[in-house]
């Protein structure tokens, strides 16, 4: 495993919320499915409306996720992602495009996780993607959640 990759998965596996799905052990095993891709500022992760093929864990910079709401109209700014955030998850739940679009706001380093890797993990480490899938489903939950937080206090 790459060092910047290593010493990433070892910060995150400090973090109380992965702890919760994923071991030291997980992150040792997890070596060969992930990568390290870097993304310049201003420049495009991936766009609203585009086939899901992986998600990511921010491992540094910050992103902004914008969705556009009418043509021909400024897209709204729907989050800003900090190093340690998951993004792109529902690649693996639901395999739809992309609801928003991800810029990169300063210099980013992913580390990614693509559908082939992940289907992989499957066959190979099925409790193990098994864990990786109750990250992300949780993940998913907690923007729901916020979601419906910001909607509540729009209302």
């Amino acid at each position: 495993m790459k060092d910047s990759l290593f010493q990433f998965l070892s910060r995150l596996q400090e973090d109380n919320l992965l702890n919760r799905f994923l071991s030291a052990n997980d992150f040792v095993q997890l070596d060969g499915y992930l990568q390290m891709r870097g993304y310049a500022t201003e420049e495009t992760v991936f766009r609203e409306g585009e086939s899901s093929e992986f998600f990511a864990f921010l491992a540094a910079g910050r992103i902004k996720l914008t969705k556009q709401v009418a043509l021909g109209q400024k897209p709204v700014l729907m989050g800003l992602l900090n190093p340690g955030a998951l993004l792109g998850e529902m690649a693996l739940v639901d395999g739809a495009t992309r609801a928003v679009t991800a810029t990169a706001m300063n210099d980013v380093q992913l580390v990614v996780f693509d559908r082939a890797h992940y289907q992989r993990l499957l066959a190979e480490q099925p409790e193990l993607a098994g864990r990786v899938l109750q990250l992300l489903l949780n993940s998913v939950g907690h923007r729901l959640r916020m979601s419906y937080q910001r909607l509540a206090q729009m209302l």
